[in-house]
């Protein structure tokens, strides 16, 4: 049976440690999702992740809850490191705003409103309703419930 953590390098004395956590946090977040970069930075007090696009937040956390979890059925953190927290921040691309913009005109009546990243970005479309939706949710609202829950691999 082939170990499923094999990507990973074992620590060397305390588990402990955020940097040693990060360490592996890189390597296994390369291979749960390969193509998408991801920035990983280790404090004293918490490790953070950053990437743009790609998976959602809830998968990226799901994939690194062992290394917050002390005790694992199989020790994993006395084998791969210890993060006392871990912080998710994914942002999205001008493309992947397009994309949950265009998503959004096609099932809602967004006629004579300006959907563009830039307008998203800018703030003007906060307080803009779709026509059959005011005072329910705002373009922004649904743009962001969008891309919230979906994955995106912007084409390059």
């Amino acid at each position: 049976m082939k170990n499923s953590n094999s990507h990973l390098t074992p620590v060397t004395g305390g588990f402990s440690d955020n940097k040693k956590a990060a360490q592996n946090i890189r390597l296994d977040l390369k291979h749960h999702f390969p193509g998408i970069k991801f920035s990983v930075r280790s404090s004293l007090f918490d490790v953070k992740v950053a990437w743009t696009d790609g998976p959602t937040k809830e998968a990226v956390k799901s994939t690194l809850t062992k290394f917050t979890e002390y005790k694992s059925k199989l020790c994993f953190s006395e084998k791969y490191g210890l993060a006392t927290r871990i912080f998710e921040d994914r942002s999205y691309s001008q493309s992947f705003i397009e994309s949950a913009l265009a998503a959004i005109a096609e099932k809602h009546n967004c006629e004579g409103i300006e959907l563009t990243a830039d307008a998203y970005e800018g703030g003007q479309l906060c307080n803009v309703y779709p026509k059959g939706l005011e005072n329910l949710h705002t373009i922004s609202e649904l743009a962001l419930k969008y891309m919230h829950t979906a994955d995106y691999q912007s084409q390059k």
